[in-house]
C-alpha cells in the first residue's frame, strides 16, 4: 500500500486541481509498427473525480455513466466534430498554412 500522503494527495487526480504528470506519446501505424514516440513533462488539470466503483459498473453495463464522465464526454464529442471538420478541409491550400497535420 502506499502512504496515504501519496494515495489521498499527492497523486490523487482531484476535481478540478493541476498535477504534474509524465506523458509517453507513441504513434503505431496499421501494422503496428511505432512511427514516433516522445515523452514530455505536462501539467494536468483533472476535469472530473471518477470513484473506480462507478466507472466499472458503467463499464460492464451493470450501472449508469457516472454525470461527470457523460458531462465531460459531450464536451469531447463537440471538440472531436471540430476537428473532423477542419480535417476535411485541411487538403485545401489556404487551410494547410492554419492546421496541424497529424505527424
Amino acid at each position: 500500500m502506499l502512504p496515504e500522503k501519496l494515495s489521498t494527495d499527492l497523486t490523487s487526480l482531484n476535481d478540478a486541481e493541476d498535477r504534474l504528470a509524465i506523458i509517453i506519446k507513441m504513434v503505431i501505424n496499421d501494422t503496428r509498427e511505432m512511427r514516433s514516440s516522445d515523452i514530455y513533462r505536462a501539467l494536468v488539470h483533472n476535469h472530473a473525480k471518477l470513484a473506480y466503483d462507478s466507472v466499472a459498473a458503467w463499464l460492464e453495463g451493470k450501472g449508469p455513466m457516472p454525470g461527470r464522465l457523460w458531462k465531460l464526454s459531450q464536451g469531447l464529442q463537440r471538440i472531436y466534430a471540430s476537428r473532423t471538420v477542419q480535417r476535411r478541409h485541411s487538403h485545401h491550400p489556404c487551410c494547410k498554412k492554419y492546421l496541424c497535420p497529424d505527424p
